[in-house]
């Protein structure tokens, strides 16, 4: 194994003629190691596939608390308007109690 990944390396102890057939026997070693590396690929790939999984949910879950703030965000400007709405009408109320206190003096 070289970095997890099977290799075979033959050795040739007699000279071969050009297109000459070669035929190996890999052996189990190499198939078991062969198995186990694609084993640990697929582990890989399930480890990441759970972290983007999990990368949406989490960019879900933040998508939804900005769509939160940006309805509370709404709902104050909304206030805001009501209060100074409320607020230009007291003072039109007291200027008008105002000039009814000067007309009963």
């Amino acid at each position: 194994l070289v970095e997890a990944v099977p290799y075979m390396m033959a050795v040739l102890v007699k000279d071969v003629a050009k297109g000459q057939e070669l035929l190996a026997d890999y052996g189990m070693p190499y198939w078991d190691a062969l198995k186990t590396a694609r084993m640990r690929s697929q582990t890989v790939r399930n480890v990441i596939e759970g972290r983007n999984e999990a990368i949406q949910e989490r960019n879900s879950a933040i998508e939804e608390r900005n769509s939160t703030i940006r309805e509370l965000n709404s709902t104050i400007l909304e206030l805001n308007e009501e209060r100074k709405r409320r607020l230009k009408a007291e003072e039109q109320a007291k200027a008008l109690r105002d000039k009814l206190q000067a007309l009963r003096e």
